[in-house]
């Protein structure tokens, strides 16, 4: 976790040393699930203890969505856009060469701010988010204030989510609890989980007032505020700045694609 924080990354691949080569990553919605179980397991006792030292290969793709699938670094952007979309919740994918060695990392991140320089020169650049239907603008999860940290990343766990957004009692955006503030639970010893929401909030990765558009806005301004404040989830508001949807990288990446003739 050490690296993951120092490098300001979700994910890092891990080295098998028996098979001498690059073959899963370890990411930190891995280390979700896996403290996740291990808080909710009556039969160990020493919890934070097991935690220290449990090594990478234990927690490696706990989640299922950090298979090591890889592109070449020959290959298009297209054709690694049509792999990242197809492999759902894929935030990074490894680069090799023509030997299957590693060369780099192609991130979902580094795809959205090439296609916001360039989304000017698609057709539905100016289209509006609503008429795009663009994101998931119905039934999005969503956790009050009052919940406890544990709820929050119960819920992260269950559905495979990277983040989750936190709504006050009008169902207004008011922070955000992602998968990285997993660090604050464990720098806490645990201690954290037992917390509401609301107590942790000022300490969380996204600190700052969550990023919103509205669904009039178009699908330009969507790719500009993600590539510019570098997030991963943009919150979809209506009129009274009431919650009504949620816009990732691939939903983004997926209309582009569904539009490319």
């Amino acid at each position: 976790m050490t690296i993951l924080s120092e490098k300001k990354v979700t994910s890092v691949p891990v080295y098998d040393t028996k098979e001498d080569r690059y073959n899963s990553f370890v990411s930190y919605l891995d280390i979700c699930f896996f403290i996740t179980r291990l808080y909710n397991n009556p039969k160990i006792s020493d919890k934070f203890d097991n935690w220290k030292s449990t090594t990478c290969g234990e927690v490696a793709n706990l989640s299922k969505t950090c298979a090591y699938q890889s592109v070449r670094n020959t290959d298009n952007l297209r054709s690694a856009m049509l792999k990242m979309v197809s492999l759902s919740n894929i935030r990074r994918m490894p680069v090799v060469d023509l030997q299957d060695n590693l060369v780099g990392i192609l991130s979902q991140s580094q795809i959205i701010n090439i296609l916001s320089s360039k989304i000017q020169t698609f057709p539905i650049a100016n289209f509006a988010i609503e008429d795009l239907n663009l994101g998931t603008l119905r039934k999005i999860r969503s956790i009050q204030l009052t919940a406890t940290v544990k709820e929050a990343f119960s819920v992260l766990v269950e559905h495979k989510f990277y983040g989750i957004p936190v709504v006050d009692e009008q169902n207004h955006p008011v922070g955000n609890i992602s998968a990285l503030d997993i660090q604050l639970v464990v720098a806490s010893d645990f201690a954290a989980l037992e917390k509401p929401v609301k107590d942790i909030l000022p300490e969380t990765h996204q600190k700052r007032t969550p990023i919103c558009i509205r669904s009039d806005q178009t699908l330009t301004e969507a790719f500009q505020i993600m590539s510019k404040e570098k997030i991963h989830r943009l919150f979809v508001v209506d009129s009274k700045n009431r919650l009504a949807g949620l816009i990732s990288p691939v939903d983004l990446i997926q209309v582009l694609l569904d539009n490319i003739a």
